[in-house]
This record gives structure tokens, sequence and C-alpha cells, in this order.
């Protein structure tokens, strides 16, 4: 249980400096680009952990067998989620885009 106790307070610590990260980010880039990055790197992450476990090779054949689902996943997150999360990140300040941030998917579950 510890342990659980030292990722949480670590998470949270990181998380509480994405609405820095991201305006900054925006001051630089716009919210089309900055979402192209970041959609870029994930999947490069993800392909450089699979290579790591070796297991490369399946993702061709799931993403053959799911093609439909994977694309309509892929419209939802990170393409509407993000450039919805983006857009508030420029327009609103980070304090008040934050909170938006974090509580929305307490919302979501207590639905």
């Amino acid at each position: 249980m510890p342990n659980a106790y030292f990722y949480a307070g670590l998470t949270l610590l990181m998380w509480a400096t994405v609405a820095t990260a991201f305006k900054l980010t925006l001051n630089v880039a716009t919210v089309l680009q900055t979402l192209w990055v970041s959609t870029l790197s994930s999947s490069f992450t993800l392909l450089v952990i699979c290579a790591a476990r070796g297991e490369l090779g399946a993702l061709y054949p799931a993403f053959r067998r799911t093609l439909g689902l994977t694309l309509l996943a892929a419209l939802l997150n990170p393409v509407a989620y993000y450039l919805i999360l983006f857009e508030a990140y420029d327009r609103l300040p980070a304090q008040l885009a934050q909170p938006i941030n974090i509580t929305w998917t307490i919302v979501l579950a207590l639905m």
C-alpha cells in the first residue's frame, strides 16, 4: 500500500504541472500542431514499448481485426478530447482550465 500512495502522489505532482506545459506549448504552436505532435509522440512511444517487449508483430493483426473500432476510438481520443482540451487551455487561463480537466473524469465516473 505505501507504494500506491507514493505513485498517487507522484502522479498528482506531475499532473499539477500540465497546465503550465500546455500554456507554454500553445504560446509557440497552434492547437492542431500541438495535437499532431502529441499524437505522433504517443504513437512512437507505443511502438517503442511494443518493440522492447517483443510484441511488435502483434500490433498489425490486432489493428487489422479492429480497424473500424480503432479509427472510431482515434476520432474520440485523442482528436475530439484533446482538440477540445487544447482549445480550452488556449482560451482560458490555466488556473481555470486545469480544474475542469481534472474534475470532468470524476463527474463522468459518478454519472
